[in-house]
Parts: C-alpha cells; sequence; structure tokens
C-alpha cells in the first residue's frame, strides 16, 4: 500500500472559521480524534474484519458493475452494464472508513486520496441505484453507534446565531476568486434554469450557464410579481445579481437584501455602486432573524425573494425564517417567491437520523430545488444547514405565519440542477491549476497535499448533488392576492 499522507479534512472545509460553541467545539474535536484513530487502524484481524463487511455488502450489487483493485486482488461486482466504475485503493484504511462510516467514509476515503475512483458520477449513481441493498447491509452496529456519536457531536449543524455566521462564512467566505473561476460571469450560486437541460450531454448547448442563470432570475421576478414602485425584501444577498437585475428592469422598486457573509456583502456593494444602483439597494450584513431588530420593516414590504438560503436555516429554526417572512411583507397584498433545494421525504428519515454523513458534515446543502410562490392571507389567520421535505417546508409555514401565508405554486427544476452542477464542475476542473490552485495558496497557505483534499472534496460535492439533487420553485401571498396572480 501506498503512504498516504495525514490531512485535516475539517481543516480544509472550515479554513480558519471557528465556532463559538466553546463545549461543543471540544467534545466534537476529542470525538472527531477519536473516529480519526478508529478509521486509520489497519490492525491485521480489525481491517480483515472491516474488509469483509464492505465486499459481503458490495456482492449485493444488482444495477451497474464496480471493479476495485486492493494490491494484486481485484473483486468484480454486479453485471456488465452501465454505470460501471473502477476503484483503486491505496491504502487498507479504506476498508476500515468505509465499514465505519459507510457513505461519509467512502466519501472522506476519496477526499484524502486513499482510494481513486476513475469516474465519482458513475460511481454514486451506481451507489444510489442499489441503495436498498447496501443501506441495510452496511449499517451495522458498530456503524450505527458511531453515526449517533457524530449526530450528539454536530454542534455545528445547530441553526442558532453565532453558528449561522461561522457556518456561512466557512463556505461563502472562501474567497471571490473561487467562485468566480466555475460560476458564471452573473455569479449566480444557485440553478439555473435552461432551454434544453441535456443539452450540453449530446453536442454544444445553444444556451449557456449565463444565459440559464438570466433566464432563472428572470422568472423569480415574474413570479414574485414585482411592480414598479415595490419595496422587496431579499433574503440571501448572495453576489447581488438578483436584486441588481430587478432594479435594473422595474422601475422605482427599492430592495433591502440581507447576508451573513461579508465577502458576499462587500462584492455586492461594490457592484450595486458601479451600476449606479446604490439609492435602490441596500445590503445589509445580518442575520436574517435580526430583521425583527428593525421595527420600522414590519409589514411594509410588497414582495419577498429568497435563493437557495432556506438550506442554511436549520431545522429547528425553518418556523422562525417563515415568521420573518410573515412579519416583513404585507399584510393583504404581499407575494413572495423561495427557491429551495429539498429532500424527498425517504431521503429525510435517513438524513435526519444518520449524524453527520457526507451531504450533512460537507456539504449542508442540496437535493430537490423548490420555488415556491406564497400569497398571504389577512384575517384567516425557505456550512449548519438543513435539507428540508417539500412537506416541512409547508408545514413550518403554516406553523411559523400562524396560517397567513399560503402556497400558490410549487415547480419543479431538478433536471436543470443537474446540468447548473456540471457546468460548474467542468469549469471547476478546467480552472483549477491556473487559478483555484494558487488563490488557495495566497489566501490560506495550503500545502500541495491540502489542496488536493480541497480539490476531491468539491468535485465529490457536485457530483454528489448532481446525481442526488432536485429543485423546485415555490411561489407564495397573501391568500387575498391569490387570485391576481
Amino acid at each position: 500500500m501506498e503512504d498516504i499522507p495525514s490531512i485535516s479534512l475539517s481543516g480544509t472545509q472550515v479554513l480558519g472559521v471557528k465556532h463559538a460553541t466553546s463545549l461543543g467545539g471540544i467534545v466534537e474535536d476529542l470525538w472527531l480524534s477519536f473516529t480519526e484513530t478508529i478509521s486509520s487502524l489497519t490492525w491485521g484481524p480489525f481491517l480483515a474484519f472491516c474488509k469483509s463487511q464492505v465486499l459481503g455488502a458490495l456482492g449485493g450489487i444488482s444495477n451497474g458493475h464496480l471493479t476495485i483493485i486492493d494490491g494484486e486482488d481485484i473483486y468484480i461486482f454486479g453485471a456488465e452494464e452501465e454505470p460501471r466504475a473502477l476503484l483503486h485503493v491505496r491504502s487498507g484504511e479504506f476498508w476500515t472508513r468505509v465499514a465505519l462510516f459507510t457513505d461519509l467514509g467512502l466519501a472522506e476515503s476519496f477526499m484524502s486520496s486513499i482510494v481513486d475512483c476513475d469516474d465519482v458520477s458513475k460511481l454514486i449513481k451506481l451507489l444510489i441505484l442499489n441503495r436498498e441493498h447496501l443501506i441495510p447491509s452496511l449499517n451495522s452496529f458498530t456503524s450505527s453507534l458511531l453515526a449517533r456519536g457524530r449526530l450528539l457531536t454536530s454542534y455545528k449543524f445547530v441553526g442558532n446565531l453565532t453558528n449561522s455566521k461561522a457556518n456561512i462564512r466557512s463556505h461563502y467566505d472562501l474567497g471571490d476568486e473561487l467562485f468566480h473561476a466555475f460560476l458564471s460571469p452573473d455569479m449566480n450560486y444557485s440553478s439555473a434554469i435552461f432551454s434544453t437541460v441535456d443539452a450540453d450531454l449530446i453536442g454544444v448547448p445553444e444556451d449557456t450557464l449565463e444565459d440559464g442563470q438570466m433566464r432563472k432570475m428572470k422568472m423569480i421576478l415574474q413570479k414574485a410579481d414585482i411592480r414598479p414602485g415595490d419595496r422587496v425584501l431579499e433574503i440571501g444577498t448572495g453576489w447581488g445579481s438578483l436584486a441588481i437585475l430587478a432594479a435594473n428592469t422595474i422601475p422605482g422598486c427599492k430592495i433591502d437584501t440581507v447576508t451573513l457573509s461579508s465577502t458576499q456583502a462587500a462584492f455586492a456593494r461594490k457592484r450595486i455602486n458601479e451600476a449606479g444602483l446604490s439609492d435602490s439597494i441596500v445590503v445589509h450584513e445580518m442575520d436574517y432573524r435580526e430583521c425583527f431588530l428593525k421595527p420600522e420593516w414590519a409589514g411594509t414590504f410588497d414582495r419577498f425573494i429568497s435563493v437557495e438560503m432556506i438550506e442554511h436555516v436549520g431545522r429547528d429554526f425553518l418556523a422562525e425564517y417563515w415568521k420573518v417572512v410573515d412579519w416583513a411583507m404585507k399584510p393583504d397584498t404581499g407575494v413572495g417567491v423561495v427557491q429551495s433545494i429539498t429532500l424527498t421525504e425517504a431521503q429525510a428519515k435517513a438524513y435526519n437520523t444518520e449524524g453527520a454523513s457526507f451531504i450533512r458534515k460537507w456539504v449542508s446543502c442540496f437535493t430537490i430545488l423548490v420555488q415556491l410562490t406564497l400569497t398571504k392571507s389577512f384575517g384567516k389567520i425557505f456550512p449548519g444547514g438543513y435539507l428540508p421535505t417539500p412537506c416541512t417546508l409547508m408545514e413550518t409555514m403554516n406553523t411559523g405565519s400562524s396560517a397567513r401565508l399560503t402556497v400558490d405554486s410549487m415547480v419543479n427544476i431538478g433536471p436543470h440542477y443537474a446540468r447548473t452542477l456540471r457546468e460548474w464542475k467542468r469549469n471547476f476542473v478546467d480552472s483549477w491549476a491556473e487559478t483555484i490552485a494558487p488563490a488557495l495558496v495566497r489566501k490560506y497557505n495550503l500545502t500541495v497535499a491540502e489542496q488536493e483534499v480541497f480539490r476531491r472534496k468539491w468535485i465529490y460535492y457536485l457530483v454528489f448533488d448532481q446525481e442526488f439533487g432536485k429543485s423546485y420553485h415555490y411561489i407564495h401571498s397573501r391568500e387575498e392576492h391569490v387570485s391576481s396572480l
């Protein structure tokens, strides 16, 4: 086996961003140290046991074809059909990690170069196709027990105010150069909407990623029914693209936009100033709950927009999010559009009970994208994220707004999300050597080994979301306003 350098996986995720919950931090650090020690065990009998457990589970693969090369040993599973994936094991630690931590163990093995894969997309697709057999086979007592430990120490996934700020900054404040490298020039970090969702798979598509992002933004503004002179609240500024488009195309509208990312806030303000829109758009660097500290905002907004931000709120705070929306919107004519990534009910069950899986520990977002249009019914009375289900979104909306928000429509844009991720991955890979890696060295002084962990993590993340994800638009408004939409 090859000598794999020891690298802090968590260190390449947070890049110096600290969570303030001191006791929780100490407990998690101890747990991480313990699990890393167990995962790296290659003691003969223990390794043999872990390997037999994993091979036994993989023996049930019936869809697709998987080949694993481990030194001189070659293991073949499944039939001669697509998807076909090849794994090359570089350390026995691979078997230990997968046996103990299943999907998270596989992801972290790839991230730390313990295992190589010829096509991560096909591997994940293969595992999803066979999940009904693989999940129960690998969920042994030991892995389930360790998963509970991960869940108990996942304090940083709690969406309180302090953790929310650290979680957002550990992802969105990585640096504008990183996101510039793989996003389109408009800097939209959310699903686009294309004229043909699979055109990139069969040739050169007629519409670009930038075209798709512009189409998405125009659709959101249209669904929100923003009119000249309207006052708009946006939760989740991003780099300011949607607010700028609204101010540029809808005469007299005023936008207050809220973000927790200091990097995004600075970038958005610069773009807004350069566009001459400082009188129309105000960027507030604060948590969405801090809207309540501005009593003059109560019931003053005609429209509300939020694009792929609600995933960062956290399960226990979804109703609070909708409470803010309800409080801020005008009591009789308010309309809002929320684009969100969600889980199916079946996916949510595993996500909520199995602790820090790959998507929860390393991604904290992304699986079904939703645009929700809401109406408000007066008198009749969307790193620390949580992926809700569509049902959860609607239930918490009802609770948080005391039934004053009504769902007008929901649109599935999932296939567009898959292509968006493919476009991002292509851009990320193409820009890695010349742009992203040098930027990481300049800003964080990452070693070559740490850069490789970062690169593999992002590739796995983009591919995982591509194969696993779907998207929706939710549209909401006051009940009295539904008939006019």
